[in-house]
């Protein structure tokens, strides 16, 4: 699945299409991994760092005017937040109902590789 831009400053009523809705709650964390350079007396001396990725979660909500669910968002797509400019790989999402007819949220968790090569 190619990447698609989610949420916008909607939601839109009465759409059908996962591009209208409002991203909410999104979250991100940094990582890296680090490699410790050890001098000969025991003392470190330099730190390489390397393998940058960000974790993000995010609440995706949107109506579908025809009750349809949005299945291609799933483990192992590609979404692009409103606050991202590189693609997030999907770890997991789960989806709820709201009281109001029609609203759905997806809880959306995955992780994109800013430095990677593609």
């Amino acid at each position: 699945m190619s990447d698609q831009r989610i949420g916008v400053t909607g939601p839109v009523f009465g759409t059908s299409t996962e591009a209208w809705g409002v991203v909410e709650n999104e979250e991100k964390t940094t990582e890296v991994q680090e490699s410790e350079i050890v001098g000969g007396d025991g003392d470190i001396i330099g730190v390489d760092q390397y393998g940058k990725k960000v974790n993000v979660t995010f609440d995706y909500t949107y109506r579908s005017a025809d009750g349809t669910d949005h299945d291609d968002v799933g483990s192992g797509s590609t979404v692009t937040s409103p606050e991202s400019s590189t693609a997030i790989y999907v770890r997991s999402c789960a989806e709820s109902w709201s009281k109001a007819p029609g609203y759905r949220t997806i809880r959306i968790e995955g992780t994109s590789w800013p430095d990677l090569l593609t």
